[in-house]
């Protein structure tokens, strides 16, 4: 394999000179023509410096303490480079600098990676994810957070510091304190354990601790609505507008197979005239695959209910949260 190029060369900013009016000695990392570069905490008179050698005038006691610290640093750089090839990590500017001053990936926190991981992903939404995706990454990591407190009484843990216990030990929180159920339990774990994924990517650690455990969701029987119950749902009358709401919400799902998130989406501009049908025309949010569904007069009749009523973003029919639909469609049912 080839070897990296590895120089390091020590410069003074002249035009940043200090009060005493000497000025600041900075040093340079280049690995492979990329560079980084870092004060030392050092200073020199512009006369005392070679700026060709790089080390000060070997004239003064003082000076020559200067030097025998820049070849420190440098002697302590190759030892870096050693270790960080021996632990089988890039050997990088960027990665000797960090090391050197104590700011290397072994000092990266879970929730600093998260916060890094969820601002990213909030940059592609609505080009790569939905606001859904953020929000579901965003709870995962404040319930990671609500367990360290819980658990550990510290409000966060350095990557490295996660360990197979500590999984398991939230395992139990979610499934006891927080009362989720299994397959909840094990999608919050797998967000984390994506995150972990990152940070083997990254190399800051070795492997993640969620690979030696085993989580496995439990297969759902996801039933149907019989024609009849979608008949004994339409012909209620319910004492709320609120859940005649959400019926009308959950029919038109069911006369479309659209998910909740197509149907708060819809607009009218996605309706076209085929033939004698009417036909939504649009792109899956979830999957980004165009889909055409006729309007039947069931469907028709639900969004002619609400045609003259004002509702905020254009919507076609009353949505609320995700969360309060399901909440409110287990109050329906209840009815």
């Amino acid at each position: 394999m080839k070897r990296k190029t590895f120089t390091i060369l020590y410069f003074i900013k002249r035009s940043k000179l200090l009060r005493n009016g000497e000025a600041p000695i900075y040093m340079r990392i280049t690995v492979d023509g990329v560079r980084a570069e870092m004060g030392i905490q050092r200073s020199i008179t512009i006369n005392d410096w070679l700026e060709k050698k790089g080390c000060a005038r070997a004239t003064t006691a003082k000076n020559k303490e200067l030097n025998h610290y820049l070849e420190h640093i440098r002697s302590r750089l190759y030892e870096i480079q050693k270790d960080l090839e021996d632990e089988g990590k890039t050997v990088s500017a960027i990665a000797l600098k960090n090391r050197y001053i104590g700011a290397d990936e072994m000092k990266v926190t879970f929730v600093k990676l998260y916060t890094e991981h969820n601002n990213k992903l909030e940059d592609l939404i609505g080009k790569e994810f939905a606001p859904a995706t953020l929000v579901r990454h965003q709870t995962s990591m404040n319930h990671f957070v609500e367990f360290l407190q819980y658990k550990y009484k510290q409000n966060d843990v350095l990557l490295k510091d996660i360990t197979p216990n500590m999984i398991k030990e939230y395992e139990h929180y979610l499934r006891t304190v927080r009362d989720c159920a299994n397959n909840t339990t094990v999608k919050y774990i797998r967000n984390v354990s994506k995150i972990l994924n990152i940070a083997v990517q990254k190399e800051i650690l070795k492997s993640n601790p969620i690979e030696k455990l085993n989580f496995r969701m439990n297969e759902v029987s996801k039933e149907f609505l019989s024609e009849t119950e979608l008949e004994t749902l339409l012909m209620k009358d319910f004492p709320t507008d609120r859940l005649t709401h959400i019926r009308d919400i959950f029919a038109f799902c069911c006369f479309t197979g659209l998910s909740y998130i197509d149907v708060k989406n819809l607009r009218k501009e996605d309706f076209s005239q085929v033939g004698n049908d009417i036909v939504i025309r649009k792109q899956r949010q979830k999957t980004g695959v165009w889909y055409n569904v006729p309007l039947l007069p069931v469907t028709k009749k639900i969004l002619d209910k609400y045609k003259d009523i004002p509702l905020p973003n254009n919507q076609l029919l009353p949505m609320l949260t995700n969360q309060k639909t399901n909440a409110y469609l287990k109050e329906t049912a209840d009815i």
